[in-house]
């Protein structure tokens, strides 16, 4: 069978830093073809996007006619894969994404080319082990990801490791850990706590030597969810002994069915900082 999907996006973006709103559309569709076979489902999946950017601010400084405001465009393939059974390959988010409720967190994840496969153990068990690529051409040994998730009840604990063979093309090696506890403490309410840690500078990192966060987020009712949380990040690997911290609050809100609205706001200060930095967006989304 063949589904089609998608989503169109219109988005305003803002900060403390900029001088004016930032806006973004986003047009994007997926394509998923699955069949059974004696070996279990055989699927591919492409998603491609085209993102329109428009910006207003310093105009008149860096154009040269400042009532005409400036755009680009881009479009991209965000995955192109096949999975038969447990082996996926192809091109998509790294097995080591996954983040925490909000928009503030920083917990890493990037597109690569990837192969991996993923047991499912039916009681709430699963790993996962995967075979990474970032760059093309760049050397004969893929990185090596992992993950485990384990789910009981009301709780979720995932865990992720990943080596970096050349990390950042310096020559090193380098490992990045991160682990993710989801406790949904009510119909209402769930709260989720996080940790990473980094070795030193490589593909998976998140600027940081390690970092906590935590989020709570409250489903109001079918329509309404609030999330608030934040975290502490420690070591920054540019700027040794830098230490920062964000928070943030997300409002999502359903208009009608397959029509939202979120508006994030987050706040970022520390050592990395001259002065605290406030941003976020409003986001408008109809899926299909």
């Amino acid at each position: 069978c063949l589904k089609i999907g998608g989503y169109v996006r219109y988005q305003i973006d803002f900060s403390s830093d900029d001088s004016g709103w930032r806006k973004k559309s986003v047009a994007d569709l997926q394509f998923t073809a699955s069949s059974d076979t004696e070996m279990g489902t055989l699927t591919s999946y492409i998603e491609v996007s085209t993102t329109v950017h428009s910006y207003s601010d310093n105009w008149g400084e860096t154009y040269d006619n400042p009532a005409e405001p400036y755009s680009d465009g881009s479009f991209g393939v965000d995955a192109a894969w096949i999975s038969l059974g447990g082996l996926t390959m192809g091109y998509t988010d790294t097995t080591f994404d996954g983040g925490i409720n909000g928009e503030f967190d920083s917990f890493g994840g990037h597109y690569v080319h990837f192969m991996r496969y993923t047991f499912s153990g039916g009681n709430g068990f699963s790993a996962t082990l995967a075979l990474e690529e970032e760059d093309y051409n760049y050397d004969y040994m893929p990185n090596v990801v992992a993950k485990v998730a384990y789910s009981a009840g009301s709780v979720t604990a995932t865990a992720w490791a990943a080596y970096d063979d050349d990390a950042l093309g310096a020559g090193s090696d380098e490992f990045a850990l991160k682990g993710i506890v989801s406790f949904k403490a009510s119909d209402a309410l769930t709260v989720q706590v996080g940790a990473t840690y980094n070795s030193g500078a490589n593909f998976y990192d998140n600027g940081y030597e390690w970092s906590l966060g935590a989020s709570a987020m409250y489903q109001v009712n079918e329509k309404l969810a609030l999330t608030a949380g934040g975290q502490y990040l420690a070591d920054n690997l540019a700027l040794v002994g830098a230490d920062d911290f964000a928070l943030g609050m997300v409002v999502d809100y359903t208009i009608v069915p397959n029509f939202t609205a979120k508006l994030a706001v987050n706040y970022k200060d520390g050592d990395s900082y001259g002065d605290g930095v406030v941003d976020g967006f409003l986001r408008f989304q109809r899926s299909f």
